[in-house]
Order: C-alpha cells, then structure tokens, then sequence
C-alpha cells in the first residue's frame, strides 16, 4: 500500500530513513534465541526508539507497546523465520 500521499515529500522521506536505520539496526542479527550480547537492552532500545520516530514523523500515535522491551515480552518464546506468504 503506498502511503507515500499521505504526509509531505519531505517527512516521508524523513520517516523512510528512519526506517532505514531500524531495518539495518544489529537488532535484526543479535536479538534472537542463537545470539546476544551485553548490548541487547540498548539495541532494543534504539529500535523502538526509530519505529516510534517512524510514527511521529507521519503525525501518528506512537503504539503504547513500543514503549516496553521487546524481550521482555518474548521470554519463554522461541524466534523463528517465517517464510514469506506463497502468492
């Protein structure tokens, strides 16, 4: 769906850097049940921090849940890839 006519050019593309940079963040490799770190409590942080910006930028609420860790809603829970849905 494209949202891109929904808020001006220029916060779109604010909102999509943003996006970016979660994408890109070592939440995506170190925040599962085969890697870890001293670090995922700020790794965590730092992503819900950008999804939120995301919000923010387009002149939405930011969800209440992406104020509370991650993983401290996933213990006990096991991270698996999903593959993609079959079209």
């Amino acid at each position: 769906m494209d949202q891109k006519g929904r808020i001006p050019e220029d916060r779109w593309n604010l909102a999509y850097e943003e996006l970016l940079v979660a994408e890109g963040s070592d939440w995506m490799w170190w925040f599962g049940n085969d890697f870890s770190s001293d670090d995922d409590a700020i790794f965590d942080s730092l992503f819900r921090q950008h999804i939120g910006n995301i919000f923010q930028i387009a002149g939405l609420p930011v969800p209440e849940g992406l104020s509370e860790p991650i993983k401290k809603n996933l213990e006990g829970k096991k991270l698996v890839m999903a593959p993609p849905p079959q079209t």
